[in-house]
């Protein structure tokens, strides 16, 4: 899977066979966004409160910028190094290095780790891997490329658009589906038992493990923005999916989303069921409830739920949680505190806001990216923003 975590949902629309309910999904989901914006412009608790104190995290900040000749797609940090891998204007595989420790340019490294071969660099469980492209085979990186086997190789070549390879350790393998506002899911692949669990979650593009768990962050660029970030403790405390259902046994794709949906629904009552499949009925307190229900008895835990903004990392910090969000144009970083968020730097007064973007935690950096040389929206083809040691520098490539 390369990028793509952030994408306008109406790209997909003709690769999905839309059934009748499908559609009334559709039009429940707009009227529970127009009410939701509705709601959160008479809500107080869901403003941003500058509260510096209670936050405890100093965020020093710095800015690079390069130029560069060709038009990268993917982002990653191997070793110490944020590397841009892209095609130059004869459609030939290039990359470009920088030291995150020096700030500067780094040839060296590229000379080890730069085939013109390799057409799509990834992260599984804290390896870097390869796919060389002439030879349709894969490698994995350790101080040289290495050719090997991989297995459930569907994650990452990008055969089907909408799945997302979100992380994977000893234990998961962390993917999700994303339809846009036709719905999302969330799912756990346990590679000890052979068992897969999932829910369902509009939007979700990232996740990152700490100690208390899992936290996956749901963030669908509709109207305004929707934002739900969970804490997932136990992933088996989720449905469980169907072999029927599970791509990495069979590496056929098939939306489970109507076998959640139907699982879900078994928590609710049948009155407040009636308010939230009734678009003539529906009321809004009746779905919160709902979300609310169903969270309860998976087990899940909310960090926020609230629309009006995007969030583009979540990272664990001195036992918080920074996240780094975008709302009315401007990027903050903030953290939860009771039902909203506050802010406690403000980062970039624009938007960074791109469809191809990406946000993965690599051991103690992390990388966001934003690529925007296909939509030429902005002078940058790429713009990133790496954390490490409290620190956060944007690199600008144009």
């Amino acid at each position: 899977m390369t990028g793509n975590l952030f994408y306008n949902p109406f790209i997909h629309y003709h690769c999905i066979k839309f059934s009748v309910m499908m559609k009334l999904y559709y039009i429940l989901f707009v009227t529970i966004s127009v009410l939701l914006v509705s709601c959160s412009d008479n809500e107080e608790p869901k403003k941003e409160i500058k509260q510096e104190q209670s936050a405890k995290i100093e965020i020093k900040k710095d800015s690079v910028s390069f130029n560069i000749d060709f038009y990268p797609e993917k982002s990653i940090i191997v070793d110490s190094n944020l590397v841009l891998l892209g095609k130059d204007e004869t459609g030939n595989y290039r990359m470009f290095a920088v030291n995150i420790k020096s700030g500067k340019a780094n040839d060296e490294f590229l000379k080890t780790f730069y085939d013109r071969e390799i057409a799509k660099l990834t992260v599984k469980n804290d390896t870097v891997i390869g796919f060389f492209e002439s030879e349709r085979t894969w490698g994995y990186w350790n101080n040289k490329w290495n050719k090997y086997q991989l297995t459930n190789d569907w994650v990452f070549n990008g055969k089907y658009g909408v799945l997302n390879y979100l992380l994977e350790d000893n234990t998961y393998i962390v993917y999700s589906l994303d339809y846009g506002e036709f719905g999302g899911e969330v799912y756990f692949y346990n590679k000890k038992t052979d068992r897969l669990y999932g829910m369902k979650l509009y939007g979700p593009v990232l996740c990152v493990k700490d100690k208390d768990g899992y936290i996956v962050n749901g963030s669908l660029p509709h109207n305004t923005g929707f934002v739900e970030i969970l804490k997932i403790k136990k992933p088996e405390t989720l449905i469980e999916i169907p072999d029927s259902f599970n791509i990495i046994k069979y590496s056929e794709l098939k939306s489970s989303f109507v076998f959640i949906e139907k699982q879900e629904n078994e928590f609710l009552p049948d009155s407040l069921e009636e308010k939230i499949r009734n678009p003539q009925k529906f009321d809004v307190n009746a779905y919160q409830m709902s979300k609310q229900i169903i969270k309860n008895k998976l087990r899940v835990e909310t960090i926020l739920d609230t629309t009006d903004m995007l969030c583009y990392a979540t990272i664990p910090v001195k036992g918080k949680y920074l996240h780094i969000f975008q709302k009315r144009k401007k990027v903050n970083a903030g953290i939860v505190e009771g039902a909203g968020m506050n802010v406690i730097d403000s980062l970039y007064d624009e938007s960074l806001f791109s469809y191809d973007f990406s946000s993965r935690l690599y051991k103690n950096v992390y990388l966001i990216s934003f690529s925007y040389w296909q939509q030429k929206i902005r002078k940058e083809k790429m713009i990133c923003l790496v954390w490490r040691d409290e620190k956060l520098t944007r690199y600008n490539f144009n």
